[in-house]
């Protein structure tokens, strides 16, 4: 009976996981745009990937 309970944390920490990723994106620019300032292709990868994950989940509250 033990082993069950400690299946069913795993299940909301998934949802925490979305959220994460959102904090994740904005860090990696911050450091390419001090290192790399003449690449703007980066900032609007980073621009995409950090829009589309918002949409993503929105599509997903949605649904």
């Amino acid at each position: 009976m033990v082993p069950p309970v400690t299946v069913v944390p795993p299940s909301p920490p998934s949802l925490e996981v979305l959220p994460a990723v959102e904090e994740v994106p904005p860090s990696p620019p911050s450091k390419k745009l001090s290192s790399s300032s003449p690449s703007p292709e980066v900032t609007t990868h980073a621009v995409a990937m950090m829009a589309a994950v918002p949409i993503n989940i929105v599509h997903c509250s949605t649904r």
